[in-house]
């Protein structure tokens, strides 16, 4: 089985700030950012990329009504790890952020009041509420720009863990439709969620068997799967099914289930499956669009133990 580096947490978190923060550390900073909608050069990625100040390197999104939600997965979700968050600081710089909705998982923290307004920075509390993903959800207003998104954990509660290795990564990948030589695509390391990039492969072929495989050397306890779906497209993703092949056949990980407004990034959980082979298999009434699939292994957090005697 290969060997998994282990990192210090010193390494793998951003240096604390200060603000009222000076016992925590922002564990959103670097992580990976998605969105479901972009505009005017808005990248997801400023939302995490440590400034706050208003200018270019904010998030903004394409100028249309309905939903707009974006997520963080906080570092080590790609292995199951959680965080308790005590708090989330949106910086923001006009009144799109209005009614905003935080959550931590399905949790909800809050929102941004009406009162709030007129501020840089808006503080939601979370409570220590646990979990790996931290989303904003827009649903009042025609768009959202935010500048950063801050997500705060007590230094104590943060867990060591090992960095996760994508094992999928220039693995032999191949796929239902023939016709296009493109599976390598979605193993190739590029995160690149625009068709127009050509790091995507999509299989169109009008048979109802739409799917694209990647092969291991040899048998993995597979955990977490991320599929990295179309910006254009991000509906062509949802209810597309997760296979674990092995010595015992095919087992179900788990399906993709989309929500509108949600970003094209979504993770399944295949807890420790054996097997030599991920499959993703799409629906029968779409293409299925896959721009990356990231493959983890199977990583347990040790158990809490009791100290007293």
């Amino acid at each position: 089985m290969k060997v998994i580096n282990i990192l210090s947490t010193v390494l793998l978190f951003a240096v604390v700030r200060g603000d009222g923060h000076d016992s925590c550390t922002n564990v959103a900073e670097g992580a990976l950012a998605a969105a479901g909608t972009v505009g005017n050069k808005g990248k997801a990625s400023y939302l995490v990329d440590g400034i706050t100040e208003n200018g270019a390197q904010c998030y903004n999104s394409a100028t249309r009504g309905g939903h707009h939600r974006v997520k963080i997965f906080l570092k080590g979700a790609e292995l199951g790890i959680q965080y308790a968050v005590e708090s989330v600081t949106l910086f923001a710089y006009d009144r799109s952020v209005r009614f905003a909705k935080v959550f931590v998982d399905d949790h909800q923290c809050g929102e941004v009041g009406q009162d709030q307004l007129g501020r840089d920075k808006y503080e939601i509390s979370c409570g220590g509420v646990k979990g790996s993903v931290v989303s904003v959800l827009q649903v009042q207003s025609p768009v959202l720009r935010l500048c950063e998104v801050q997500v705060w954990a007590k230094n104590e509660d943060i867990p060591d863990f090992p960095m996760g290795e994508n094992i999928a990564q220039k693995m032999t990948a191949t796929q239902s439709d023939r016709t296009r030589d493109t599976a390598g695509r979605a193993v190739d390391g590029n995160r690149n969620k625009w068709e127009s990039g050509n790091s995507c492969t999509i299989i169109s072929q009008t048979m109802n068997a739409k799917w694209w495989e990647v092969k291991f050397e040899g048998t993995k306890s597979i955990g977490r799967v991320v599929l990295h779906g179309s910006m254009t497209k991000p509906k062509h993703i949802g209810g597309a099914q997760v296979y674990v092949y092995g010595s015992e056949g095919r087992k179900l990980c788990g399906l993709v289930a989309y929500r509108s407004g949600d970003p094209p990034v979504h993770m399944i959980d295949c807890q420790g499956m054996e097997g030599d082979r991920v499959r993703v298999v799409g629906v029968p009434e779409r293409p299925l669009i896959l721009c990356e699939v990231e493959v983890y292994e199977f990583y347990e957090p040790p158990s809490e133990t009791n100290d007293e005697e």
